[in-house]
């Protein structure tokens, strides 16, 4: 079972939308904050369960940054295509290709 990584004294703090930074945050930044903090927490997570636990501060940091969005499980599955095999030939052939380099 895996879950977030969080050091226990961080105390997380995201930048307010309504603040007025010079230069300012790219406005896509600010857009996708709440759905990329969605995402990091949904594939670290391994249920929904752990997911609700690991978003409590994330979701008071949002809260206080002036974020409306509510972050939610979004069940992930393995979008790696490839079989353990092919990694382990891709790194074999990478192997090979550098040491021919370094002669």
């Amino acid at each position: 079972m895996h879950k977030p990584y969080k050091i226990s004294n961080a105390n997380i703090c995201y930048i307010n939308k309504e603040s007025n930074h010079c230069p300012p945050p790219p406005s896509s930044m600010m857009r996708n904050l709440a759905k990329s903090l969605e995402t990091l927490l949904s594939n670290n997570s391994n249920n929904t369960e752990i997911f609700q636990q690991a978003a409590v501060k994330p979701q008071e940091a949002l809260n206080c940054s002036g974020c409306k969005e509510q972050l939610r499980y979004m069940a992930t599955h393995n979008t790696c295509k490839r079989s353990k095999g092919q990694h382990k030939t891709q790194r074999q052939q990478r192997k090979r290709r550098n040491q021919q380099q370094s002669y």
